[in-house]
């Protein structure tokens, strides 16, 4: 009996194990992030935001353009409603605006580097962890310690899972997600996520949903 018991626990270890194996430094990993987002200098993007707004309804939908150009250049406008297809420029969230920076970053390791110290994701630890059944590598905390800034990589892509931070406002603090799913989608072609998910404090407040994306020519 005790033999048998502990046959699960070996396999466990060794999972263990064999994902810590996997994790490497955090300049190794942004290297390799660099690589596989250099692929692009501007992208078009068309799609689908959804906005926790406030109102009676809770939930506002508008179809949006976003128009990213390296190195820092982001414009996203929205159908205005009752208007045909008049666009308007719409202001970014803090929260939005970290994640367009994220990907315009993206290619230039060090500025990517500096960046995220910035946002409070430190060198170490890096360690493994999991994302909707996804094997990830985490930067700057481990999986349980859930008051730190992290920033989460796909294993499988090199390509950004998440980021956690922590933001003060008027004397209390509250804890930020930004989720970047999909990367694999057909529609998405490890382009852009097809899905992005906005969180404070565990609740929803954004969500963004692709629906096209193409590489342009930098304007």
């Amino acid at each position: 009996m005790r033999i048998k018991n502990v046959f699960p626990l070996l396999a466990v270890l060794s999972g263990f194990f064999a994902l810590s194996a996997w994790v490497s430094p955090m300049p190794l990993l942004l290297e390799r992030l660099s690589k596989k987002t250099a692929v692009w200098r501007a992208l078009e993007i068309d799609g689908v935001r959804t906005v926790d707004d406030g109102s009676e309804d809770g939930k506002r939908r508008e179809d949006f353009h976003l128009t990213l150009a390296r190195p820092g250049k982001k414009s996203l406008s929205v159908v205005q409603s009752g208007n045909g297809k008049a666009r308007k420029l719409v202001k970014l969230s803090e929260a939005e605006e970290r994640f367009l920076d994220l990907l315009l970053l993206s290619s230039d390791k060090e500025k990517l580097f500096k960046r995220l110290h910035r946002w409070g994701v430190e060198n170490t630890p890096v360690s493994p962890g999991r994302l909707d059944h996804e094997i990830c590598v985490i930067i700057g905390a481990r999986e349980e310690q859930d008051t730190k800034s992290q920033f989460w990589l796909y294993k499988t892509y090199d390509l950004p899972a998440r980021l956690l931070y922590t933001e003060t406002e008027k004397d209390v603090a509250h804890r930020f997600e930004i989720r970047m799913e999909k990367w694999d989608d057909p529609v998405a072609g490890e382009l852009f996520p097809a899905r992005v998910r906005f969180l404070r404090d565990g609740r929803l407040t954004a969500k963004w949903e692709l629906i096209f994306v193409e590489k342009a020519a930098k304007p």
